[in-house]
């Protein structure tokens, strides 16, 4: 057929690389003509977009961008996606249709694109150091400083400075409301070797009546405890990966009921995480919890963090059982003990036997208000 191009290529390439949820992504088409005659107009639907979006995946591309031929072979085609969701994407050919000016030929063509767009977690927005510091200001200036003060519901201790200690360490803030020179001191936790699981059960997400008591969906639930995971990879892994950390720079990284831990490290293990993340989904089955010591790390004095939605009775015994056989355990909750009264009595318990309890449900992920499609060409 002489109207019309031989063959169509198109590289499509986005910035940035590693994109995450509802921050938006530029999607960059670069199309190349071969052969024939030229066309006076190309349409290009790209249906990544509406998949990003979170719209239907059985939903029409409607729209495209509709670009002037002019004689040319070579054609630059951009566009926004303003609001892409946590998830995998890619698979779908690229839609390009051409005619002439009088619209009695059109001829569509599907180029298939290999490519795949990984959008990773958002970030989860955790309260910066200074204002845990301010809230527990009371508790550093009273008492001996001598004595080992908690300032952090994460990983460090105060005391007073030592001829020796690393200038790095001075807790700088501290001592100019103290009058003392103060250092940081880091828990155990913060050097020994580390594991992260992910609880994936639909049920530990389900909250009952959510709609009449106002609360955040299942969805938003699993989100934040996701962006909880990738968070703590993220740390977890460029702590790993610190010279004077004295670990061998590998985390485990296990969710749902995976039996197998996968060994994560570096900047290769991080983004292999950050994908996996990107496509990890509730399991509607909700399989009985199977948090076992044999299923955890078995490197000693590791810590193993474990992140869920809504903390139960269940989830606390099991976790109680672990810490009584010697596990060292964080429990990371997405929607803290909501619709769980009699929870508090496990939470004490689990604090007495050594678990830390951070309850996420007063920290939100960072978001970006939902838009649509804007589609520019070039």
């Amino acid at each position: 057929m002489l109207f019309g191009p031989r063959s169509i290529q198109v590289q499509r390439s986005w910035q940035p690389l590693q994109p995450k949820a509802g921050e938006p992504v530029k999607v960059t088409l670069r199309i190349k003509l071969s052969g024939g005659l030229t066309v006076p107009w190309l349409l290009i639907q790209d249906k990544l977009a509406v998949q990003a979006e979170g719209d239907s995946q059985d939903q029409e591309c409607v729209g495209g961008s509709l670009v002037p031929g002019r004689f040319r072979k070579d054609y630059i085609v951009k566009y926004d996606i303003t609001g892409p969701q946590r998830g995998i994407y890619g698979g779908e050919p690229i839609v390009i249709s051409y005619g002439d000016f009088l619209g009695y030929f059109k001829r569509t063509i599907q180029v298939p694109m290999a490519d795949t767009m990984y959008i990773h977690p958002a970030n989860l927005a955790i309260c910066p150091e200074e204002e845990q510091m301010a809230a527990r200001g009371d508790e550093i200036s009273q008492g001996s400083l001598q004595r080992l003060t908690k300032v952090s519901p994460f990983t460090e201790h105060i005391r007073e400075y030592l001829p020796g200690d690393p200038l790095g360490r001075i807790y700088w803030k501290g001592a100019a409301r103290t009058g003392t020179l103060l250092t940081r001191i880091p828990d155990e936790r913060e050097t020994a070797a580390c594991s992260l699981w992910l609880d994936t059960r639909h049920n530990a997400y389900l909250a009952e009546e959510e709609d009449k008591r106002g609360e955040v969906s299942t969805c938003d639930v699993f989100e934040r405890s996701v962006g909880a995971a990738a968070m703590l990879l993220q740390r977890e892994l460029a702590r790993l990966s610190d010279r004077e950390s004295g670990s061998d720079g590998t985390l485990d990284f296990r969710y749902g009921s995976r039996s197998e831990g996968i060994s994560l490290s570096g900047q290769e293990g991080l983004k292999r995480g950050l994908d996996l993340l990107s496509g990890i989904k509730l399991e509607p089955a909700s399989p009985q919890l199977a948090i076992t010591v044999n299923s955890l790390s078995s490197r000693a004095g590791a810590v193993h963090k474990l992140i869920t939605g809504r903390m139960t009775a269940e989830f606390a015994s099991a976790a109680l059982r672990l810490a009584e056989a010697g596990c060292k355990l964080e429990i990371w909750a997405g929607a803290g003990t909501a619709g769980e009264p009699m929870i508090e009595p496990w939470i004490v318990r689990l604090r007495q036997a050594g678990v830390a309890y951070i309850d996420l449900s007063a920290y939100l992920s960072a978001r970006t208000d939902r838009g649509g499609v804007r589609h520019v060409s070039a």
